[in-house]
C-alpha cells in the first residue's frame, strides 16, 4: 500500500493508516477498478485467473515494526529440489511465525542448485535462523529419504529437525492455508521479496510449475505442520 498513489498521499502527508484501514481501501479499490487497479494504482497485484487457489490481496502486508516479538510457534518449512537446470524446480524455505492463531510470513528463501549446493544452502539458512526455529521438510517415502533426514540432523546438533511424509495431493495440502488466508489470518512482512511472493503465489491453480509449486509446497507445508503437528515436532 505504501507504494500506491493512496499510500504516497498518506505517507507524504505524515499520516500512517491503520492496517484495517489499508485493507478496506484495497478492497474498495479492487471493487471499483477491478484488475486495472494493478497498473493504475501500483497496488497489490490482482490475480487475473479466477482459478487461482491463492489471492495476493488476502495476505495482509505489514511493516517490520509490527511483527510480534514472541511466538507461539516459529518454524521454517522446506521443499527440496536437487538440480540446477533452467527448467528445474527450486529449493524453497518459508519462515512462519504463529501468534494467537494469526500467521506471519516472515521470510522466504529459495535457490535453484544441484544437490550438494542445495544442502549447503539449507544448512546455512537453518544455522542463521538459530536453534529456536523449528526446521521441517517434506520427506518422500523410502529408506533413502529417512537416511537423508538422519544425515541432516547430524549436521545440526541441538536443532529441532523433522522430516514429514506428505499427506494427500499438493492441492489438498494447499487448501487449509488458502482458507486461512481468505479468512484474514495471514500477514506478510513488507520487504524486498514480498512482491515476488505475491505474484508467484497467485499463479497457482494446481499445476506443476517451477517456483510456483515450490512456494506453495513450502507455504502449505508450513501451515499444516506448524498449526497441526507441533506436539510431534517437539518430541525428542
Amino acid at each position: 500500500v505504501s507504494q500506491s498513489r493512496y499510500g504516497a498521499y498518506l505517507f507524504n502527508g505524515g499520516y500512517t493508516p491503520y492496517l484495517e484501514e489499508q485493507r478496506r481501501w484495497l478492497e474498495k479499490l479492487y471493487h471499483d477498478a477491478g484488475d486495472a487497479a494493478t497498473e493504475e494504482y501500483d497496488a497489490i497485484p490482482k490475480a487475473e485467473n479466477k482459478n487461482s487457489i491463492f489471492k495476493a490481496s488476502q495476505f495482509i502486508r505489514i511493516p517490520k515494526s509490527e511483527i510480534p516479538t514472541s511466538w507461539d510457534v516459529l518454524g521454517r518449512f522446506w521443499d527440496f529440489a536437487a538440480t540446477d537446470e533452467d527448467t528445474s524446480y527450486y529449493t524453497s524455505g518459508l519462515l512462519l511465525g504463529i501468534k494467537n492463531k494469526k500467521k506471519y510470513i516472515l521470510d522466504w528463501k529459495y535457490c535453484r542448485k544441484n544437490a550438494g549446493d542445495s544442502e549447503d544452502f539449507y544448512l546455512k539458512i537453518t544455522r542463521e535462523d538459530g536453534k529456536g526455529v523449528i526446521s521441517a521438510f517434506e520427506e518422500e517415502p523410502g529408506s533413502s529419504s529417512i537416511k537423508y533426514t538422519a544425515h541432516l540432523k547430524r549436521q545440526l546438533p541441538g536443532f529441532v529437525v523433522k522430516g514429514l511424509k506428505p499427506e494427500g495431493s499438493k492441492v489438498t495440502r494447499a487448501l487449509p492455508c488458502s482458507r486461512a488466508a481468505k479468512d484474514g489470518e495471514y500477514y506478510i512482512v513488507d520487504c524486498e521479496w514480498t512482491d515476488t511472493f505475491l505474484k508467484t503465489i497467485q499463479r497457482y491453480e494446481g499445476q506443476k510449475e517451477p517456483l510456483v509449486t515450490d512456494l506453495v509446497d513450502s507455504l502449505s507445508g508450513a501451515h499444516n505442520t506448524f498449526t497441526r503437528k507441533i506436539n510431534y515436532l517437539l518430541q525428542s
